[in-house]
């Protein structure tokens, strides 16, 4: 079962991807030893990747997370949809 404290470490690496031990103990208000022991067990069951002062989700290695990956260059990725629907007309067969 995670503690509250693992669940925010996860949804902090969820959203920024590698992250300094540091900068969680400074977010989460608790020592940097702390921060330590809470990614042991993290780390242990497959959760994550543990570098020297730093730390990052575990996942399909090259690849971020699906979520991170939409948030990242929404705007352009909108304005190639955009671009590209307007050239779509009725009847059209798009293959992805």
């Amino acid at each position: 079962m995670l503690s509250k404290r693992h669940a925010d470490i996860l949804r902090i690496l969820d959203a920024q991807g590698t992250v300094t031990v540091a900068a969680l103990a400074r977010a989460l208000d608790v020592s940097q030893e702390t921060i330590r022991r809470d990614l042991r067990p993290l780390a242990d069951s497959g959760a994550l990747l543990r570098m020297h002062g730093a730390v990052s989700l575990a996942g399909p290695m090259g690849e971020a997370p699906f979520r991170r990956r939409m948030r990242e260059n929404a705007a352009a990725k909108q304005a190639i949809a955009r671009a590209f629907a307007a050239t779509v007309r009725n009847g059209d067969v798009l293959m992805l």
